[in-house]
């Protein structure tokens, strides 16, 4: 935990998302719980083909909701993927200090490669659709604010006098 909590207070994460050892703690923890679920399907690395509906993997399907939730909070996406990165590079730690068997340790480093890789490609395919959604949204709002817009000199006129 104080690697983790390290490694985005360094980094300067802990700036925008809080100083909080309780906060850190507490996603690290929800992390973990997730990556053992994961585990619990399969303790085999999986592979990631090229035509895998990413919402029938539980790491793919976590960051799909994940991505919802930090993206309607307004976070940016650059700020979220690095404490990912980190939380990654924590599991990893904890894999090379804890495992001293080689071959053990290289499966588990595997594994967490395996689960982060899913749930990152969920979590930006869905980020990318969100804001894709709201591009559309603004495209399709852009003839109406056009038309507010060049009514907007007659409002000014009628309200200045």
């Amino acid at each position: 935990m104080r690697k983790f909590y390290n490694y985005v207070s360094f980094a300067g994460y802990t700036d925008y998302m809080g100083k909080d050892l309780e906060l850190w703690k507490a996603m690290l923890g929800r992390t973990a719980s997730r990556f053992l679920s994961y585990l619990q399907e399969s303790d085999t690395p999986e592979e990631m083909p090229v035509d895998e509906d990413i919402t029938r993997n539980s790491a793919g399907a976590r960051g799909i909701t994940e991505a919802h939730s930090y993206y309607h909070r307004g976070f940016l996406l650059v700020r979220i993927l690095g404490i990912i990165k980190y939380l990654r590079d924590s599991f990893l730690d904890l894999a090379d200090s804890g495992i001293h068997r080689s071959g053990e340790r290289e499966k588990a480093r595997l594994l967490i490669w395996r689960y982060f890789d899913k749930f990152e490609i969920g979590f930006v395919n869905e980020w990318v659709n969100l804001e894709l959604g709201s591009q559309k949204m603004l495209e399709a709002s852009a003839p109406h604010l056009l038309r507010s817009e060049s009514k907007r000199p007659y409002n000014t006129l009628a309200t200045d006098q």
